[in-house]
């Protein structure tokens, strides 16, 4: 359950949040009580919500009126919505990489797609997983997701909860929500005993 890890949850967040910028914006991704947020990088915006379907199983539905993705959607719903905000009038994106889905779980995510009418975004033309990298990939037409524009929201589904995981487009990453397996709470604490003490030989050195 996602209420058995709320550490997790929360180093997720507070990540996701440093990483983004604070001030208010037009989000047009329907709003989640289970995670969402926004990330940015120069010319790039990034919009995200995971909804869980079984504990708050109006929200993607009742506030936008929209269908999970897939014949048999997963229990989580993850949506992203690109925004081109450059100021370079020749910058075009034309692929968005979600990075990091663990390689257990790739299998579980029913379908890769868009939610949206023509009207609400920029369409992509191609959507697909890497196995071998664990990505998931969409494409967009050339000369469409130019600045000012943004992208319909690109969905898929997995019974797998949420994990910090990486986009990319043309750039290195950033941090956000991915579908993954959970470090167990012994691991977590390594890992922070490790940096700690690696930070403090650092500093005598």
């Amino acid at each position: 359950m996602v209420t058995a890890k709320p550490y997790v949850l929360g180093l997720c967040i507070l990540l996701l949040l440093t990483a983004g910028a604070a001030a208010e914006i037009t989000r047009y991704l329907p709003s989640s009580s289970f995670w969402q947020g926004s990330s940015y990088r120069t010319g790039i915006r990034i919009d995200y919500a995971v909804y869980d379907t079984q504990t708050f199983p109006n929200e993607l539905v009742g506030e936008g009126g929209y269908t999970a993705p897939g014949a048999n959607p997963g229990r989580y719903v993850y949506a992203y919505q690109v925004f081109n905000i450059s100021t370079n009038p020749s910058y075009d994106i034309n692929f968005f990489t979600i990075l990091g889905i663990s390689p257990n779980t790739i299998n579980s995510i029913d379908v890769l797609g868009t939610l949206g009418q023509a009207e609400d975004g920029v369409d992509a033309i191609f959507q697909w997983f890497s196995p071998e990298y664990y990505e998931a990939n969409w494409q967009f037409d050339p000369d469409t997701l130019v600045p000012d524009e943004k992208s319909l929201f690109l969905v898929f589904s997995s019974d797998h909860a949420p994990v910090v995981g990486d986009f990319r487009i043309n750039s290195p990453s950033d941090d956000l929500p991915v579908s993954g397996e959970l470090p167990e709470p012994a691991t977590l604490l390594l890992m922070g005993t490790g940096v700690f003490f690696l930070q403090r030989r650092r500093t005598k050195q």
